[in-house]
């Protein structure tokens, strides 16, 4: 009964890891159970496959996991919301939809946190869904992890290398050095010396997206096979889209503005002209909740605008104002329709 006991408590306390992130009391409880070899032989299992079923690629580091420690949590709370002021505006556009400026904000609470693994000199810092996280690397830079994102880096970082590996978007400010600082995603390397630059690199996604906000980067697009390896100047992205190893297509694009790119670790959230299918999977890491869009058409609706932490319902109702949309929460699901008693009287607005 007590070997039960045990296996359900480290179930919950995985699972807090990557929700949520673990309290002092927790990680000193887990450290104990750890102690037993068959307790930290089923870590390494559940470990595994709890970061394979939340689209986190496991990596070589796994195969020492069970005696990981766990990190610290720091939380960061918002001032009380203020009176709202809303402005918006529609243009004609097939896929088109609204302006959207908010000037508050919101109760809701998307603070810095984090928790950490090290063991055998390899640390893991993630960020739960839900929330951002803000580290100091050992050489001083700086990294901002975006939800549902985390790093692994070897304890010789910043003696003999500069080296990280990225699952999911991080802000990057890097250290000037001599030694090259590498972001290894997805098979795609990006090197620097000294520079400030966005790395988006989901497991759920195709693309590898780098976006230079300053200095010079230089991105290889796959290290296993001969692309030319692109070089970015401050406001140029480069995407790569990597359906599977034979299919490589890369995109460069020049003169962007980066905080289309960079703002999500900001108070200020800014899109322009992106679709809600899009906006969907950002809100679902942000809030942590399940989308379902539930008419084709919605997928390609556009947004511009500024959010300022909002409540993923005051997002919502602002999307339902300024467009012919509806949403219920349903068995857990936020489930977004087309309003169809609206939805004639904007499509002769936007072919007026």
């Amino acid at each position: 009964m007590q070997e039960n006991n045990n296996i359900d408590r480290i179930n919950e306390l995985v699972s807090s890891f990557f929700e949520k992130g673990l309290s002092e009391e927790e990680r000193t409880e887990l450290k104990k159970l750890l102690e037993a070899p068959d307790n930290k032989r089923y870590f390494r299992e559940v470990y595994t496959v709890e970061l394979v079923a939340r689209n986190m690629k496991p990596d070589n580091y796994l195969e020492s996991a069970y005696d990981r420690v766990m990190g610290t949590i720091r939380e960061q709370s918002h001032n009380q919301p203020v009176q709202k002021k809303r402005y918006l505006m529609m243009w004609k556009n097939v896929a088109a939809i609204a302006l959207l400026i908010l000037s508050c904000w919101a109760a809701y609470e998307w603070g810095s946190h984090n928790d950490s693994l090290v063991v055998d000199g390899i640390t893991m810092v993630n960020a739960p869904l839900g929330s951002k996280s803000v580290l100091s690397l050992p050489d001083g830079s700086v990294v901002t992890l975006n939800s549902g994102s985390s790093i692994t880096y070897t304890k010789s970082f910043g003696n003999e290398e500069r080296k990280i590996e990225l699952h999911g978007e991080a802000f990057l400010e890097v250290q000037k050095d001599k030694k090259p600082f590498i972001v290894s995603a997805k098979g795609t390397e990006i090197t620097v010396l000294g520079t400030s630059f966005n790395v988006k690199a989901y497991d759920d996604e195709d693309i590898v997206e780098t976006t230079l906000v300053r200095g010079s980067v230089k991105v290889k697009p796959d290290a296993g096979q001969d692309i030319p390896e692109v070089y970015l100047k401050p406001n140029e992205t480069v995407l790569i889209c990597k359906k599977n190893k034979e299919d490589i297509q890369v995109e460069f694009r020049k003169d962007v503005n980066t905080l289309l790119y960079t703002s999500w670790k900001d108070p200020k959230w800014i899109i322009q002209k992106e679709t809600m299918e899009s906006i969907v999977k950002k809100l679902e890491r942000k809030y942590k909740v399940q989308i379902s869009i539930e008419d084709e058409l919605l997928k390609h609706y556009k947004f511009t605008g500024i959010l300022m932490d909002e409540t993923i319902q005051q997002t919502l109702d602002l999307m339902r104002d300024t467009a012919p949309i509806d949403y219920a929460w349903e068995q857990g699901i936020i489930k977004i329709r087309v309003d169809k008693k609206r939805s004639k009287d904007f499509e002769k607005i936007m072919n007026d």
